[in-house]
């Protein structure tokens, strides 16, 4: 019984450093934390750039891991007017997703266009591999696998909550 525990857990931790190294690795390829430090001249902070991306990480690897226990008691309590001051814990909760939004569309907006610069990189790379045709045709393709794996991820959590 034990075994299977801990086996299951193996898995997760190895897997979770997998994808986590994957995504500093990116940002490391990407140099987006030394752009960050020098478009805002605190090159001398970049270690706490650093820490605060990895802090980042933990904070949204608890809130979603653990999300069952720390909100939903939260919007249980609102919802069914347990909560004197519930319309407060509202708006605050508002107020910190709109936060939480803005700093999320800035991430993803600098990650896309540092990634958009990787793809720059791609005739290059086809140079290099002596491709003559069907750049365009590879791109097209790293697109439609990106859309097909989105739309198949969205479309079966939808199917599955229904």
């Amino acid at each position: 019984m034990w075994i299977k525990e801990i086996v299951i857990i193996l898995f997760g931790l190895a897997g979770g450093c997998v994808v986590a190294g994957g995504v500093f690795t990116v940002f490391t390829a990407v140099g987006l934390i030394p752009r960050f430090a020098e478009q805002t001249g605190s090159a001398d902070h970049i270690l706490l750039y650093e820490n605060m991306l990895i802090l980042g990480t933990l904070a949204g690897l608890i809130t979603t891991v653990y999300y069952d226990t720390i909100a939903a008691p939260v919007q249980n309590s609102i919802s069914h007017g347990k909560v004197s001051f519930g319309l407060f814990l509202t708006i605050l909760q508002y107020c910190i997703l709109s936060l939480y939004g803005f700093f999320t569309g800035n991430y993803v907006g600098c990650l896309a266009l540092s990634i958009a610069e990787i793809a720059d990189a791609l005739p290059i790379m086809a140079r290099r591999f002596s491709m003559k045709r069907g750049i365009g045709i590879a791109l097209l393709a790293l697109a439609a696998g990106k859309l097909a794996g989105s739309l198949y991820y969205y479309f079966h959590a939808l199917f599955e909550t229904a």
